[in-house]
């Protein structure tokens, strides 16, 4: 009778690298698309709440300001699937064999938790945007 024994183990080490990998991958991804939706929040507000000292400047944020207006529904909806994912990569901790996933972060958490102070702060923003433009 033959031994499959160890091809059986070796088929599970490479499944389990698979999927190590692939949580991996979604954990990197999660946190670049929170990161960059968190920045563009922030940076717009910063750029549209400068003092326009020129005919040209206040014509970039006005147009800025009208872009970014459009944008709103989009970067709202952005929210709901990035906290999904956290809540997602979250139940994985402690499930991992070998401990090899390496989770959230305290702080990744907080931003997650914050995503939605960080909105409010973006729409009071560009409430004191339009008004100084």
């Amino acid at each position: 009778m033959l031994d499959y024994t160890s091809l059986r183990n070796d088929q599970k080490e490479c499944a389990r690298k698979l999927i190590t990998e692939i949580q991996e991958h979604l954990i990197r991804e999660s946190k670049d698309e929170m990161n960059k939706l968190l920045n563009h929040l922030v940076d717009t507000v910063e750029k549209l709440k400068q003092n326009s000292n020129t005919l040209d400047m206040l014509k970039e944020n006005r147009a800025r300001h009208s872009e970014i207006r459009l944008q709103k529904p989009f970067l709202k909806a952005k929210i709901p699937p990035i906290k999904k994912k956290f809540e997602y990569i979250k139940s994985w901790e402690g499930e991992a064999e070998g401990g090899d996933i390496e989770g959230c972060t305290e702080d990744d958490m907080r931003k997650v938790e914050g995503l939605e102070d960080a909105w409010k702060y973006f729409e009071i923003g560009m409430d004191e945007a339009s008004r100084i433009i």
